[in-house]
Formats: structure tokens, sequence, C-alpha cells
């Protein structure tokens, strides 16, 4: 790690330097294993879960790997002892952490179609919403009038909104103290991991004067998320693919003079986002065209719609896909002279970068929607009416 008095060679640096070489192999063939495990069933079971008398939530952690070094030999064709080694190493891991004790809240029965008769608010006031189409100036404010029994008419309801009120599950545990749907939905989340990591080296001795090496490395790594709540609920993904390709050839000019030649290429293929589950196909959902132009499509995205309240929000979608490509060309000479270390190079560097994001339309209300004054929210309205 070179963290200052960096030479001219680390160029397009605002921090430090980390140079790392990849190991070669030798004239005797070795290999290594080794896995590493963490796993919940050797821990104890965590405090939220034991609150709501679950079990522990999902745990495991697994690292492994191996690496096999030596000359290459081709039986009866060729021994490349002293002369021709490879090296090869992978690295895995599999991860996935999750809780049994996730919370949110969901619409009651009455909610769902539009009866806020029995809902509750700001600490246990009965919820009192008003008709926004009824305002009227008063005393140099808006004023609006109560939706009769705090019941919005069927034909009030957004087509949209009914479609996502059929995707809200029931709830499976009382309210929070004070509130008709606060944290009345407990599920369980699960992140699963998985990462490679491979890379190979090839060396190979000309000469006592001259040596080339060839890398090629690979990388995968894949993070994705559990739809805990619901079939419309949006969650993270991210597929990443890097490889890396190097070679170097090294020319011992003179006992003082070493000339090194490199060219590398790196490609990163990076897939992320978020995304509802992809069986749902909303062809048919009330849209304007522009929306579906927005979200890219009709399955993996739909609009979010924002509650303004403890219940949930659902929809959603986005995709960020990104393609970067480099090319690296460098020749250095270094020389002895005396005790000082004279060093000349030039470096050439191409970058590719090809960005695609967007996808992602949204929603929202608030409680100053359905409240008595559009300027005072409480102690009336309410965010999901």
């Amino acid at each position: 790690v070179l963290t200052n008095g960096l030479s001219a060679e680390y160029g397009r640096l605002s921090g430090g330097a980390i140079t790392m070489i990849t190991r070669s192999g030798g004239n005797a063939f070795h290999g290594s294993g080794y896995g590493f495990l963490r796993n919940d069933k050797f821990n104890a079971n965590d405090w939220n879960s034991n609150r709501f008398g679950r079990p522990i939530g999902e745990f495991h952690d697994n690292v492994f790997g191996g690496t096999l070094g030596g000359p290459v030999r081709i039986p009866k064709l060729y021994n490349g002892r002293d002369k021709t080694f490879f090296f090869l190493n992978y690295e895995g891991t599999r991860r996935s952490t999750g809780s049994n004790s996730a919370t949110t809240g969901v619409p009651t029965p009455l909610e769902r179609q539009g009866d806020f008769s029995q809902s509750l608010i700001d600490a246990g006031l009965p919820v009192a919403i008003y008709d926004p189409l009824t305002g009227r100036p008063e005393t140099g404010r808006v004023v609006r009038d109560p939706f009769p029994g705090n019941r919005i008419p069927q034909a009030r309801i957004n087509p949209m909104s009914k479609i996502y009120l059929g995707y809200y599950p029931e709830a499976n545990r009382p309210a929070q103290p004070g509130s008709s749907h606060d944290q009345n939905f407990i599920g369980t989340t699960t992140a699963p991991y998985t990462n490679d990591r491979w890379t190979g080296r090839l060396d190979h001795n000309w000469n006592s004067r001259n040596a080339t090496h060839f890398t090629l490395t690979r990388f995968d790594d894949d993070r994705s998320a559990n739809r805990w709540l619901s079939a419309l609920q949006a969650v993270n993904f991210t597929t990443q693919t890097a490889h890396t390709i190097s070679l170097e050839h090294t020319w011992t000019m003179t006992p003082t003079t070493l000339l090194t030649l490199r060219g590398g290429f790196v490609r990163l293929a990076s897939t992320g986002g978020s995304s509802v589950d992809g069986s749902i196909d909303a062809s048919g959902w009330p849209m304007q065209s522009q929306v579906v132009s927005l979200l890219g499509g009709t399955r993996g995205r739909v609009p979010s719609i924002g509650t303004g309240d403890t219940i949930a929000a659902l929809g959603g979608g986005s995709v960020n896909n990104l393609r970067d490509t480099s090319y690296t060309g460098m020749v250095s000479l270094q020389k002895l002279v005396g005790k000082h270390t004279l060093k000349f190079g030039y470096e050439h560097r191409r970058y590719y970068s090809n960005v695609t994001s967007g996808g992602n339309v949204g929603y929202g209300t608030q409680r100053s929607v359905t409240s008595k004054y559009f300027d005072q929210r409480a102690p009336t309205g309410s965010g999901f009416a």
C-alpha cells in the first residue's frame, strides 16, 4: 500500500495506491484448500426475534477455496521444468442473512374498502378524513367537508389503488397500541449473496534474460433479497461479472538495465436495480402510455405508490446497467547508476463506459390531502386515505 511519495508511474489517483503481484508456480506441485463457516445453528437467538416469540433468522456464511501450482507438463510432449509454470486460485463465498422479525403495516379489512370509521391515528385518536374535492375559502384558508361516516365511496377509489390493495397480505399480528395498522404484519427476510473469484497465471522463462507471464482473473458477484411482504414489493438485486487480462514481458538487457512491456484489459458488466415479481403483467393496468414508456415495459417494474403512512409502499422497480471497458499499455525502462535508480516509462489508458439507468416512476400522497385544512395536517386526515 503506497500512501505518499508516489512515483510518476502512479497517476490518476486522489489517495493511496495498492500494488498487487499474483503468485506464480514453481518446479514442484503445491496446492492448498481451506474453508470458513458461520451458521445460525451456532448462534443464540437475537433480541428482536425473542421479543416476537420467533426463531432465529437465517445466517449462513461459507468461504472456501484452494490453490494449485507447479510446472506445466504434457506427458511425452513437453516438460516445463525450469521454464513454464502455472498457478490457479479459486475462492467462493456463499452467504445468506435474514431476520424473522421484520415488521411493517398493512391496511385493515375496512380500510381496504375505504372505510376509516374504525381507524386510529396519533396514538389513539379516531381518524377523520375530509373530501379534497370540497375545498372552499373560509377566513383566508381552504376548508373541506368530511366524508360522511369517514367512508370513501367506492367510485372515488382510484383504479390503480384498487389493484395495489389486492397485493397487500392480511395482518398477522396486533397493531401497535393507539394505531389500527402500525406494524401489524411480521415477516421473514433473507438476502442471499454469492461470490466467485478465479485467478490463473502462466509463466514462461525463455532464457536467463527474458521472461513472460500471463494472468487471467474472473470475478462473479450476485446479491438479491426476498419479497417477504408482497409480490408487488420491489427488492434490490445486483449481478456483476468482471474479467482482467494482463500480459507482461521482462527483458534484462544488462545487469543494470531492465525493460518491461505490459498490456492489460479490464471488462466489467454490471446489472442492477430493483424489481417486483416477474410474474406480474401490468399490461392491462390503467396506466398512461408515457408511464409505460418511462418504466420500459410492463413486467418487473410498475409505478411505486407511497402511502404517507405507516402502511408499506408497494410497487417500484429500476434498472442500472453498467458496461465498463479499459485498455492499458505500458513500457518501462529501469536503470541502475551507482547508488541511484532511474526509471522511465510511458503508459496509455483507454476507458469506455456505457450506463443505462431509469425505469422508475413513483407516486405518493400525504396526510394533508384528506385533512380539514391543507396547511394543517393534524389532527385530521390520513395519509393512506
